[in-house]
């Protein structure tokens, strides 16, 4: 179920202030990327992660991270990018 803009706004406030957990150097989105923000989402339900690209190739990989991960992008400004996934009981 998609997030409402007030959720989004909340989450976007929390995030402010979050560290960068996963870096996305130069190599791309290897298996051991995603396996890093698979790993910080299930530690974590909010994340930062920084995509070291070109405009254009950072908006791909933040849509691709969400749909590897099936998290939700909140927010993108730069080269850092914050997902949301609830966390499962």
């Amino acid at each position: 179920m998609p997030l409402t803009n007030q959720e989004k706004r909340r989450l976007k406030e929390q995030a402010h202030h979050l560290e960068t957990v996963v870096r996305v150097g130069k190599g791309g989105l290897s298996a051991s990327v995603l396996a890093s923000v698979e790993q910080a989402l299930r530690a974590r339900e909010l994340i930062k992660v920084r995509l070291d690209h070109e405009r254009d190739e950072r908006d791909v990989l933040a849509r691709e991270v969400a749909e590897a991960t099936g998290a939700e992008l909140i927010w993108q400004v730069g080269k850092v990018a914050v997902f949301y996934r609830p966390k499962t009981a």
